[in-house]
């Protein structure tokens, strides 16, 4: 399963852009591991872990991620259990004080070996990252949900 973020006039959308293989999955029950690397408000591990719960009533869901904004911890309700490598404020809500105070690392951005740097910060000022095919990627993904921006 993959999701992303496009922002297209003043709004936000979260998309599915590869779904869940069914063919592959053959038990009724089965238990996914849910991976992402940097949880700020948590948005697309909610969405997937709904969506294998739409698909898989009965399965079980474990979710981790390398690092997870303080603030926003527990939105993933479908999971049976969340964990995390390191706590963040990457979503700003927590002062230097409070940060200081938890022991959460608040100096410095964290950036993947894999990701670009001028994607990630157009990503943070909600502003598109123009791919080759991004209206086409668009419009083939699914819809999830809409932020408005305004």
């Amino acid at each position: 399963m993959q999701y992303k973020y496009f922002f297209i006039d003043k709004k936000c959308e979260l998309r599915r852009i590869h779904g869940i293989n069914e063919k592959i999955i053959t038990k009724q029950d089965p238990v996914f591991v849910l991976v992402e690397g940097n949880h700020c408000y948590g948005n697309q591990a909610k969405y997937a872990a709904q969506d294998l719960k739409k698909a898989y009533p009965k399965c079980r869901i474990i979710y981790g991620a390398s690092n997870m904004d303080y603030k926003y911890q527990d939105v993933v309700k479908d999971a049976e259990v969340c964990f995390y490598g390191n706590l963040t404020n990457c979503c700003k809500e927590l002062s230097d004080k409070e940060c200081e105070k938890l022991g959460i690392q608040y100096k410095k951005e964290l950036l993947f070996p894999w990701e670009n740097v001028d994607e990630e910060w157009e990503i943070v000022e909600l502003k598109q990252h123009q791919y080759n095919n991004v209206e086409q990627i668009r419009q083939q993904a699914a819809l999830i949900v809409e932020y408005n921006l305004n």
